[in-house]
Parts: C-alpha cells; structure tokens; sequence
C-alpha cells in the first residue's frame, strides 16, 4: 500500500474584509436622526475624550419624572402618585419572549427563537429575511422548527414574510376555518383581488374548486375575521408616538443668494437637532505630554484618536447627505418650487452615478432620513419615484416657456428633467380626477374611463396599472364607490 504523502503548497489571495470602523462608518450612515442623536450621548459617555459642544435644540415632547425635597405631605403626594403611574405596556418583542422562555427548548432553539422574535417589525412581520439569522454552522431545519413554533404563539401568524403566510398561518392553527378558506390562502390567494364574493367564487369555480356562492360568502367571512398584521395590537395598546426629526432644510434662495450661489434654493443643515461634539483639551494636552506615565498617556491617545475618528465619520456622513441632497434637488427641481404631484422619474442609481458612490450608499441616505421644505416633511426616498409612459414630452416646449416666464431653472439637465412623468405624478393626478368628478355627483368613473382620461392628461397607463395605483391611495373601486 503506497504511503501518503503531504506536501506544503504557498497560495497567494486577495481578500477584501470590512475593518470595524468601516463597518461602523455605514452603520451610522444609516442611522436616522434619532439613533443618530443617541449614538453620539452613548459615545461622549463611554469616551471621556469627546465633549458635547451643543445640545440639540429639538426635543420631542415627553414626560420626565426627577426626584424632589420638600415636606412629608410632599413625599406623600410624590410617593402615591408614582404609584397610581400607569406600567408601560408590553410590547409585541415582550410578549413573545416570555411565552418563548415557558418552552422546553435547549440553549440553541431558545438562540435562534430570540433572534427571530427581536427580527420583528412593528406589524409582525420579519425585517429581514429569517435565513440572515443564522451561523455559519446553524441547520436551516434549527431555523425551521422555530419559526414554525413562534407563528403558533400568541398573537398568531407573526414571524412571516407576507401577509398572505401569516393569514394561512392563522386559519391553519383556528379550529373554525373552512376547508374553502384554508384552499385559498394556500393556493388560490390572487383571487381575493376581485373583492366581490360572486366573482371569486366564479374564479375558483373556473379552476376546478367546487364551492358554493354560499361556501365561498362563508370563507371570506372567516377570512375577514384575521387580523391582517399580528402586531398591531401591541403597537396601538403602547400609545407611543414616533417623531420625525428633519435633518435637512431645502428653501428657496434670495435674490441675493441667487447671484452669489447660482442656485435657486439653499440646502441647509437642521444642526440644531443633532448634538454637536469636539474633542476634549485636556485629554489633547495629555495625550501629548511626555512627563505623563506611559499608560495614562496612551489611554489619553487612544481616546482622543477614537474621538477624531467619530468626528471625522460624522463628517463625512454629513457631506454624503448633502452631496445626495443637492443632486435630487437639481432633479426634482419642479417638485420644490410646486408641490406634490411634480415628481419626477429618478432612480438611486442615477444619484449614486451623480455623486460617484455606490446604489446602497444611497439608498442608506435615503431611508429613515427626513428633509424639510415649503410642502412639509418627507422621507428621502420619497424622491425615488419610477417613470410611467407619458405623452406628455411633445408639450414639452410650451411647458419649459411657461416655466421660463416664473422662475429660472437651476441648470440645464434639471430643465430637461423636470418634466411630470413619474408614479407619484401619476397617482397624484389620479386622485385629483377622482375628487374634481365625484364632487359634481357624476357617475363614478370605472378604471376604464379613469384610464383615459389620464391618457388625455398625459399619462399612459393600462386599466389594470389605474386600478394598483387606486389601491395604494386607499380609494374603492367604482362599484364599492358607488
């Protein structure tokens, strides 16, 4: 039998790997303002070298409780009024966990149960997709056997991908659901589309599922009966209120400001919501004195490098910002002088090619983030808006001399960018229709008619496109109109 032999092989390789400064450098480009602002009090309280310079002038209305002196019949009050205080109410991540932790599971089933639990939104919906939750050395049948215990915990139906799964989920554990409505939401859940119990049941009768008009009445009224999105409940009962802290102010320039920029609105910074930090002098001065023992004075280095290295990344995160900011203000230039209803078609890709970085790094700027203008306050990816086909580029002359006689255009490309063609545009316009007609107690228009009388506006888009974009404004068809 012939021996083994090992041999010693040198391979060269490239790899690329995130260092964590990199890692925490697109962490906080995503952050909003909020996180932002407690980012930055957790790093000034954990590093002596960083100094808040500027608190933060915004503060969201809230109720603080602070000890207080004062006589026995004060501490009385003190003491019964905190205990008369309301308990937080529990939220949906709470509950979950401590219905999880009664569950006879071992250390990794209790792990991976954590990890898909805190992964929830608000609704009950996975944040992300459920497979990122696991280790490299973690089954998918770990995963699996989880996920199916945490959606038959109570409510029902979280922990899903849609709302289709969470619905089946919920009428699979129900002892009361229909065969008819356990058919549907497994197989056949386009068909709730139509809306009207007599076409699905001509739907499901078309592909071969005997039902009665009376059977499928049966099964949309058990359907009716789940709750669309499990977490709801948790979220409404906590009565918190979430709010938007613009970063960004966009206003139109003065004159002045006109001639010395060349441009007709000004992009500001909203500093005075975020605190604003520098480095420590003393902690300067004794990172560079020489008398100082050898440890104090590396402590203080390392400090005030790691102080420099949040500046310099906060820094930069403010110049993206801006750079992305002024780049969709040249596109959206109509949106900013006349409202809502004047997007245009823009795509993150096109920005992230304007100020040469990559699409995700836009897209991180974009979400979470909020600009304040003369319209109001709207998230960042707001202005990302897909094109919907439009006729409307041979009025394209007329519309730029109309355009020409009230204000001057930012430059040349925003003057051939600026022209309403986007989905925002479309459904804006469609809104507007529908209210101007019902208004005169017309007939309500059908998706047909609706369709064209955008086509006469401008904008081509199929029946079948109208009836999406009416859905996503919340307006009821024709016939539930009627």
């Amino acid at each position: 039998m012939a021996g083994i032999r090992l041999d010693y092989v040198q391979n060269l390789q490239q790899q690329m790997r995130l260092s964590p400064q990199m890692i925490q450098s697109i962490s906080l480009m995503a952050m909003p303002a909020e996180e932002l602002r407690e980012y930055i009090y957790a790093e000034a309280e954990k590093n002596p070298a960083i100094e808040i310079t500027r608190e933060p002038t915004w503060e969201p209305p809230s109720i603080r409780l602070s000890p207080r002196s004062g006589n026995a019949s004060e501490s009385d009050e003190w003491q019964a009024f905190l205990e008369s205080a309301p308990a937080p109410p529990e939220s949906l991540q709470e509950h979950l966990l401590a219905q999880l932790s009664l569950l006879n599971l071992d250390d990794d089933e209790r792990r991976i149960g954590e990890r898909i639990i805190q992964n929830l939104d608000p609704r009950g919906y996975n944040n992300s997709e459920p497979e990122n939750l696991l280790t490299a050395t973690d089954p998918l049948s770990l995963l699996t056997k989880m996920l199916d215990i945490i959606r038959r915990l109570d409510p029902p139906g979280t922990a899903c991908s849609d709302l289709r799964e969470s619905l089946f989920i919920q009428a699979e554990i129900s002892t009361e659901a229909p065969p008819l409505a356990l058919t549907i939401l497994r197989s056949h859940f386009d068909v709730l589309e139509k809306k009207r119990p007599a076409l699905i049941c001509k739907a499901l009768q078309s592909r071969g599922i005997a039902c009665s008009s009376e059977e499928t009445e049966h099964a949309l009224n058990f359907i009716r009966s789940l709750e669309p999105f499990p977490g709801r409940q948790f979220e409404a009962a906590s009565g918190s209120v979430h709010f938007v802290v613009p970063e960004v102010e966009v206003r139109k320039a003065t004159e002045e400001e006109k001639n010395e920029n060349g441009s007709a609105f000004i992009i500001e910074f909203l500093s005075g919501n975020i605190p604003q930090i520098g480095i420590s002098s003393l902690y300067e001065d004794l990172s560079g004195q020489q008398n100082k023992d050898v440890s104090s004075r590396k402590f203080a280095g390392e400090a005030v490098k790691q102080a420099q290295w949040v500046i310099e990344t906060l820094h930069m995160r403010t110049k993206a910002i801006h750079s992305a900011m002024q780049a969709i203000v040249i596109r959206q230039e109509l949106f900013f002088r006349k409202g809502p209803g004047h997007l245009c078609p823009l795509r993150m890709k096109d920005i992230a090619e304007e100020i040469g970085v990559h699409e995700t790094t836009v897209s991180r700027i974009a979400n979470g983030k909020y600009v304040q203008c003369e319209w109001g306050i709207f998230e960042i990816k707001y202005f990302f808006t897909n094109a919907v086909s439009s006729n409307i580029h041979e009025k394209k002359k007329k519309i730029r001399q109309a355009e020409s006689d009230t204000e001057p255009h930012i430059t040349k490309r925003g003057e051939e960018q600026n022209i309403p063609g986007s989905k925002e545009s479309a459904k804006h316009l469609l809104k507007a229709i529908i209210e101007e007609h019902e208004k005169k107690g017309g007939k309500k228009l059908s998706d047909a008619k609706l369709s064209e009388l955008l086509a006469q506006r401008g904008i081509n888009i199929a029946r079948r496109t109208v009836a999406k974009y009416r859905s996503e404004l919340n307006i009821y068809s024709s016939f539930d109109r009627s």
